[in-house]
């Protein structure tokens, strides 16, 4: 009986080894997961140049160039005249709705923006080389409170 348990034993032994002789089939690569794409993002942009051709055409010119280089990003443009502007923008924001983003005047109207927590700080964004070369430091004091900067002067 013992011989019978060796003899299958060495048999398995035998098979284990011839099999593990057999070349292997290589395994396909995994291949790395594509990332998703970007997320789709609209920004709502409200300007005060209803009807000012040149200006608009200048804005669909930046907004154009723009989507190119973050094409997921589409900006939806708004323009209006000045009292429907501000009327729209008291109520946007009242609601708690505003736009991403708004011309503003600087100084007091934004003050009450601000202190209402309805702006973002860009301080950061203004600290970058591409900002410290187009915004001209003279330009921000009208945007700038508590030390902090929250409009991109135009």
């Amino acid at each position: 009986m013992k011989k019978n348990i060796v003899v299958v034993l060495l048999m398995i032994l035998g098979a284990m080894l011839i099999w593990g002789c057999v070349p292997q089939a290589p395994l396909p690569e995994a291949e790395e997961a594509a990332p998703p794409p970007p997320e789709k993002v609209e920004l709502e942009w409200w300007t005060v140049q209803a009807g000012e051709q040149p200006a608009i055409a200048h804005w669909d010119y930046i907004i154009e160039e723009f989507e190119k280089k973050y094409p997921n990003v589409e900006v939806k443009r708004v323009d209006m005249i000045d009292e429907d502007f501000k009327t729209g923008l008291t109520s946007s924001m009242a609601a708690g709705i505003p736009p991403d983003l708004w011309f503003s005047w600087g100084g007091g109207i934004l003050k009450a923006q601000v202190d209402a927590g309805h702006v973002a700080d860009l301080t950061d964004l203004l600290t970058e080389p591409w900002a410290k070369e187009v915004v001209p430091r003279s330009a921000v004091a009208q945007s700038t409170f508590y030390d902090k900067h929250y409009a991109l002067p135009l």
